[in-house]
């Protein structure tokens, strides 16, 4: 009976200790990068990518087409910081 208690207070424990960590790891300063897909051309060297599992009107120095694969960068984890970083 007591073995079982000592489990559940050790499977709490980590469960809380994973929530804590998993929190402050999505908060670090640190750069982010995901390989994204251009989905329409704005216009203006302005594209809209799909990249970390959503839609960003982003800008780049060249020209892009529908379809493009580009390398996203989120710099320090700013997210408002975001760019298209290079094509792949």
């Amino acid at each position: 009976m007591n073995n079982n208690k000592n489990t559940d207070g050790i499977s709490m424990f980590v469960e809380k200790l994973y929530v804590a960590v998993k929190k402050l790891i999505s908060q670090a300063e640190f750069d982010r990068t995901s390989i994204g897909q251009v989905l329409e051309v704005n216009g203006e060297n302005k594209y809209t990518v799909a990249a970390f599992g959503g839609r960003y009107t982003l800008t780049y120095k060249s020209q892009l087409k529908v379809g493009d694969v580009v390398r996203v960068k989120i710099p320090q984890n700013i997210w408002k910081d975001m760019y298209i970083e290079s094509v792949e």
